[in-house]
């Protein structure tokens, strides 16, 4: 009998670690279920094990490096992905926040720039605009002074046409000139007394007896004199009593208290106003007679409104 001692190869060895006992169970009954209403047969039957050669091992082992490999390979190649696709995004943000910030800079720049550069055409268009506007401001306030005015002359028109109306109906106001003028001549021994031929009769009933040793006084009619004036003369001094003179003054002694603005008006609108108050006179004489009786008072001088309240001396 040998002594030696049998060793068995690697491959046997092998071999060895992977032995299973055989299957000596019985066939079970496929329909066969336990408690818990499971087949039998597929609980009986052990899943088969794979058994891993040395190959197996070694692919095994060489797809762990591979594995990792592919992992270090796909880490590095994810990093240079997200860096490149990091910096083209960061680089298109960039962009658009720089276009966006220089896009609202160079609006306000340039807005500001263009007021700056406009500024002397704008204050040139501002003042042709405000000289078309006085333009058209201009006729409307010529207008209204023109109005103004030709109120003011049609007033004194149709005072002056109440006045001479009134003195051709009452005499009293002739009588007060005469007597003023005599007063104003004083003791002289000749007065020439010229007046109105229709002022004639009622200047001699009532004057011509005013004879005495000193005064001698003349009375003679003058058809060069309006109805109401008188004119006296001596051999040294006259007086005239013009009564359009008289209510000239007055009226202009009113203009020039009351409206002096309208010594400003340009010569074309006086015209202008003489001209409608002329037509306006024309048209208003016979209904303004109507209404003399208060008016008078108020439209003609101190002397010649008084006499309404002398009527019944006369």
């Amino acid at each position: 009998m040998s002594s030696e001692v049998y060793k068995p190869t690697d491959e046997e060895l092998e071999l060895l670690k992977r032995w299973y006992a055989p299957d000596v169970s019985k066939e079970v009954d496929k329909d066969r279920t336990n408690a818990f209403r499971m087949n039998v047969a597929n609980l009986s039957t052990p899943e088969p094990v794979a058994v891993e050669s040395a190959d197996d091992e070694e692919s095994n082992t060489l797809s762990a490096q591979a594995l990792e490999e592919i992992t270090q390979q796909a880490q590095e190649q994810g990093y240079q992905d997200g860096l490149t696709k990091g910096k083209e995004e960061g680089l298109l943000q960039g962009h658009q926040e720089g276009y966006d910030q220089g896009l609202v800079q160079g609006i306000e720049d340039g807005t500001a720039q263009g007021l700056e550069q406009a500024q002397p055409q704008i204050a040139q268009r501002v003042a042709i605009i405000d000289a078309m506007i006085a333009k058209l401001q201009q006729p409307l306030s010529n207008q209204d002074k023109a109005v103004e005015s030709a109120l003011v002359e049609l007033a004194l028109t149709l005072a002056k046409k109440i006045v001479h109306v009134e003195i051709s109906q009452n005499k009293q106001p002739v009588i007060q000139s005469v007597s003023e003028g005599i007063k104003v001549i004083g003791s002289e021994s000749a007065v020439n007394l010229h007046v109105n031929p229709q002022d004639l009769d009622i200047i001699e009933n009532l004057f011509g007896e005013q004879k005495n040793e000193k005064t001698r006084l003349t009375i003679a009619s003058d058809p060069t004199l309006n109805i109401g004036d008188c004119y006296l003369e001596t051999t040294n001094s006259s007086v005239s009593l013009n009564l359009e003179e008289r209510i000239n003054q007055v009226f202009d002694d009113f203009n020039n208290n009351a409206t002096p603005e309208y010594e400003q008006i340009p010569q074309d609108v006086v015209e202008q106003s003489g001209a409608t108050s002329a037509m306006a006179g024309n048209g208003s004489e016979q209904q303004s007679i109507d209404s003399s009786d208060d008016n008078l008072k108020q439209s003609q001088p101190d002397d010649i409104a008084s006499s309404s309240s002398e009527e019944s001396d006369v």
